[in-house]
């Protein structure tokens, strides 16, 4: 793990190196759409050290965002899609 800038917030991000421990926590809180580990992972830890919001963005392009509180967790994901289109547009 290395760290980064705080927010202001007071936040500290924190870039997840165990690509694998990163994919095995999405997949407990709830992501079921891949299977694999995901390429890029990072959180955020606050002021007490606690984690607040882990990130991770899978290799076929789906992305999770966990929130984590004192009393909730919540899973948000999403696809991002490109689309090249050839020739004129009628």
């Amino acid at each position: 793990m290395t760290r980064a800038t705080s927010s202001r917030r007071g936040w500290v991000r924190v870039e997840l190196t165990d690509l694998a421990k990163a994919g095995a926590i999405f997949r407990q809180a709830g992501f079921v759409i891949s299977d694999d580990d995901p390429v890029e992972a990072y959180g955020h830890r606050d002021r007490a050290g606690g984690w607040r919001r882990m990130h991770a963005t899978y290799p076929d392009g789906w992305r999770a965002t966990l929130n984590i509180g004192s009393r909730y967790c919540s899973l948000s994901y999403a696809l991002r899609l490109r689309a090249e289109i050839e020739g004129p547009i009628a």
